[in-house]
């Protein structure tokens, strides 16, 4: 009886055992439980002390948390998210941003997200440093897809090859329908490593502003996906916006008019006078623009159309170093262009081409375009290397064969 007893008491220790370790190993939060999908890192205006996170979760939750930390410490923060709402074709979408200030300068964090319960595993991210001599950025151009399984093998590829990368940008259509929201949960699973690591710095394309029947309207599933900068131009949110990097001012301009005729039929008039104002303001040493559609009517000439006579002079006057565009899905790098015209000293612009499976066989090239490749084999990808003394842009092809380099010096 008594070795009976002996054993009773050694399984029920054992049982117990087991169920504490599993307690343990899980603790009172983990990831397996937590509703948050899509995480997402979004660029700030200033990425040495602040950061930006979204997710979305699949059914509502009052109150959402992100618990962050830096790498190695055990004391965590914790601070509530906002949350919001919006419709799409497939139905409500829950969102929730949090926006981290006060961060220390050239560090590690960890960060989880989730509700008062239940928590994702741990993510990372790196702040900027108070001074950054050297730094690399990942440009992606249209990511729009039939089968975003192109996208990702692209992304995949450039991550892989670039974990140094601090952030990436998308030059605009991101996703080939802007109201079909499995295009976008389609674009943001491509991504999943590599933008809840590095943040997301998006322009809007075209594309963006397109309902389910190819109607031209607001990108509201764009502008509801991102929570970006916002010192834009007022009434245009995520859509035209500013930051800094190391000694790098970066502007984004929309160039929908066109989508936007009906709704909106003054954009480039403001986002002139933003831009004057912006431009005027900055004192970092580099300026780079970004721009979906190019300035200049490769459909007839190379004369400037509305969206070069309304930004180029502005561009002329800041010394605007680089301008890269997308759109037509070619590669292109004009010489130094000022006042409309090629000049020994002016802004490179560079078409970037293509990242997602849409090709087009007639895409023109213009008379002062230096080097021009039309991505009809692979989709391609830039990297942006930030130095002291230049701009170092390399365009790559999905296989990593270099299809440009550009130097570009004060």
């Amino acid at each position: 009886m008594k070795k009976i007893l002996i054993v009773v008491l050694a399984l029920i220790v054992l049982v117990a055992g087991s169920a504490f370790y599993l307690i343990k190993l899980k603790g009172p939060v983990y990831a397996d439980s937590a509703d948050a999908q899509y995480v997402m890192q979004n660029i700030t205006a200033d990425s040495r002390t602040s950061r930006t996170i979204v997710w979305q979760s699949r059914g509502v939750i009052p109150k959402s948390y992100i618990e962050y930390r830096m790498t190695g410490n055990q004391n965590s923060s914790q601070i509530e998210a906002t949350n919001i709402d919006f419709k799409t074709d497939e139905g409500v979408v829950h969102k929730h941003t949090a926006y981290l200030s006060n961060l220390k300068p050239a560090t590690k964090y960890e960060y989880r997200v989730g509700d008062d319960k239940n928590r994702t595993n741990w993510f990372t991210f790196t702040t900027e440093a108070e001074k950054v001599s050297n730094y690399k950025v990942l440009i992606f151009p249209d990511s729009q897809c039939a089968d975003y399984g192109v996208w990702q093998r692209l992304s995949s590829a450039a991550w892989e090859r670039n974990k140094d990368a601090v952030f990436f940008i998308n030059m605009g259509d991101l996703v080939d329908n802007g109201e079909q929201y499995s295009q976008w949960r389609a674009w943001l699973r491509a991504i999943s490593g590599m933008v809840s690591t590095i943040p997301a710095a998006p322009i809007p394309g075209n594309h963006e502003y397109y309902t389910l029947d190819w109607k031209a309207t607001p990108a509201k599933l764009y502008e509801n996906l991102f929570s970006l900068p916002t010192n834009g131009t007022e009434g245009l949110p995520n859509q035209t916006y500013s930051y800094d990097y190391g000694d790098v001012h970066y502007v984004v301009i929309d160039t929908q008019a066109e989508e936007l005729a009906a709704f909106d039929n003054n954009i480039y008039e403001r986002q002139v006078q933003w831009l004057e104002k912006d431009l005027s303001k900055t004192n970092k040493k580099w300026k780079v623009a970004l721009l979906h559609r190019s300035p200049f009517d490769w459909r007839a000439s190379d004369a400037p159309n509305t969206i070069g006579k309304s930004f180029l002079p502005i561009l002329d006057k800041y010394g605007v170093n680089l301008v890269f565009l997308a759109h037509i899905h070619s590669y292109s790098r004009t010489v130094p262009v000022k006042n409309f015209a090629p000049a020994n000293k002016g802004t490179v612009y560079i078409t970037t081409g293509r990242s997602g499976d849409k090709v087009w066989e007639g895409s023109p090239r213009k008379t002062f375009d230096e080097v021009f490749y039309n991505p009809l084999d692979q989709p391609n990808y830039l990297t942006l290397e930030v130095t002291d003394n230049e701009l170092y842009v390399r365009a790559v092809k999905q296989d990593g064969s270099i299809i440009d380099e550009v130097h570009i010096k004060e």
